[in-house]
């Protein structure tokens, strides 16, 4: 009989179909799995995949971690180099801190935590590759509460004893809470020279491994425990499991949920104006009745500005009031049903392999692995070209921005006193003669330009009105929003008021600029 791959029939005398009329693919899917699992947990839930490339299986990652109240993701063989970016391989709400290895293939360290969360790393094994175990360890803060989070993988056939040991060694007497998970490539399911070493050194530790099943889904073979979990307290853990994760590697997801309290994660908030609905006839109206008076009367330019950004933002309030949003943007837009259920498809393949190993039934499951990853790589290709094509070069950069090209926001700590710096650059300073002489005669003798020099010109309604439709954005801050009410305010100041704007479309009143109003 032939092989049905749409089917996925097993080879055992029961020929029902993966998907019968009762089941639903959210069964079969991860994160839905590690969403029910801690829906009700108000403790601290940590999880562990060896990825074997984060970058090959990005969609499946940011798929299953998304929605699942997860404090912190390790990872093994995250196969990431210096030259890929975090942010093109970013979790929402996460902070990706990594441990590449350099010099050879593979391999490599890395750990997602909540961005709430903070931390500091506090060891980690050398980039450059030599042949030993692979290391982060960070000291995690929870109200207060200092505890180590580590993620380990050590290669295969290498002995990684010592240095496991002089690296854990560094935490063991420093830290009551330490939590270690990794692929340790020692097969704990037989007592080998390897597995006693390990064991000895955990031991030693005051580190205790928590039971499992094989982690490690061999084909020819029998099946192996691999990955660990282990803890310093063994008291505060409240649960610990492990998952099929076929959508990584045959490694299974481990998974812990720790008797330590993590601060609550904060939606984020934006508030937002909808600038598409204004009523212009409405708005002119308003704004003819303004009384100008109280800005014209004082001298003093800061209640100048005060006093017109108030009645700005008076017209604002009462035209295009501010909503509050909590925003939720949905981190993988190409993940669509289909693909979920390639994905669900591809998951119970791989548990009928896992029950019944035969060469056919991995075959089965391998079309499904390369059909799905096909899927998601049409999808990616489709939602990148329709994002680029017919529209404008800043969105185009935008959108880039949101896959991770570009360069990360760099932060910049101000460590000196800005009343300082104030005085520093406003302060005057005597000028030596000669060298202001110099200048002058140097300045003079240089050849007159020859461009137009640079002018105002006064705009009419209609210019300012094309412009202001032309807005698509509705940023609260947005700095040419502020221009949405100039059109009946050219015509209603009781004084002289022009209205101009640059080549750059930044309108100007009189003196004062007006970008950075609202």
């Amino acid at each position: 009989m032939p092989i049905d791959e749409d089917s996925f029939q097993t080879t055992t005398d029961s020929s029902s179909s993966f998907f019968s009329a009762n089941s639903s693919f959210c069964d079969d899917n991860i994160g839905f799995l590690l969403k029910e699992r801690f829906k009700n947990s108000k403790f601290l839930n940590i999880c562990h995949i060896n990825a074997q490339s984060i970058p090959a299986h990005y969609t499946d990652l940011i798929d299953t971690f998304s929605e699942p109240d997860v404090h912190a993701l390790l990872v093994s063989e995250s196969w990431l180099k210096p030259t890929l970016s975090s942010i093109t391989y970013a979790l929402p709400g996460f902070t990706l801190i990594r441990n590449d290895r350099t010099g050879k293939g593979g391999g490599g360290v890395a750990i997602y935590l909540r961005s709430f969360i903070s931390y500091r790393v506090i060891s980690s094994s050398p980039s450059d590759y030599h042949g030993t175990a692979e290391h982060l360890f960070i000291e995690a803060n929870f109200k207060g509460i200092k505890m180590v989070i580590g993620v380990v993988y050590c290669p295969p056939l290498v002995d990684y004893f010592s240095d496991l040991d002089a690296a854990l060694d560094l935490i063991s007497c420093s830290y009551k809470y330490i939590i270690i998970m990794g692929d340790l490539n020692t097969n704990l399911m037989k007592d080998s020279l390897q597995t006693r070493k390990l064991k000895t050194i955990l031991n030693s530790m005051n580190l205790f491994i928590l039971p499992l099943q094989p982690t490690h889904h061999n084909i020819d073979t029998e099946d192996s425990w691999l990955d660990i979990v282990c803890t310093s307290s063994t008291d505060y853990v409240v649960e610990h499991d492990q998952l099929s994760a076929p959508a990584f590697s045959r490694h299974d997801l481990l998974l812990l949920c720790y008797k330590i309290k993590p601060l609550k994660l904060k939606p984020t908030i934006a508030s937002v104006r909808n600038f598409s609905r204004i009523d212009i006839t409405s708005l002119l109206r308003v704004a003819a009745r303004i009384d100008w008076k109280p800005i014209l009367e004082t001298s003093i330019i800061n209640n100048k500005i005060s006093l017109f950004n108030a009645q700005i933002l008076g017209l604002f309030n009462k035209h295009a009031p501010l909503r509050t949003l909590k925003l939720r943007r949905p981190p993988a837009p190409w993940i669509t049903e289909d693909i979920r259920k390639a994905m669900a498809k591809r998951n119970r393949a791989f548990q009928v392999f896992k029950k019944e190993r035969s060469v056919v039934n991995f075959q089965i499951f391998k079309r499904a692995r390369n059909r799905c990853n096909q899927v998601v790589r049409a999808a990616k290709r489709r939602h990148i070209h329709k994002n680029v094509l017919n529209t404008s070069s800043a969105n185009i950069w935008k959108f880039l921005n949101s896959l991770g090209f570009g360069k990360a926001t760099a932060t910049f700590n101000v460590k000196v006193p800005l009343d300082d710096l104030n005085i520093h650059f406003s302060s005057a300073k005597p000028l030596d003669t000669s060298i202001k002489m110099s200048t002058i005669q140097e300045i003079n003798s240089m050849p007159l330009s020859t461009t137009n020099s640079f002018t105002f010109t006064p705009e009419t309604d209609e210019s300012i009105r094309k412009t202001i439709m032309s807005i698509r954005s509705n940023a609260t801050g947005h700095d040419e929003h502020c221009s949405l009410v100039l059109i009946s305010l050219r015509r209603y100041w009781s004084g002289s008021l022009h209205i101009f704007a640059d080549a750059n479309k930044q309108f100007v009143l009189g003196k004062i600029s007006l970008a950075g109003v609202i």
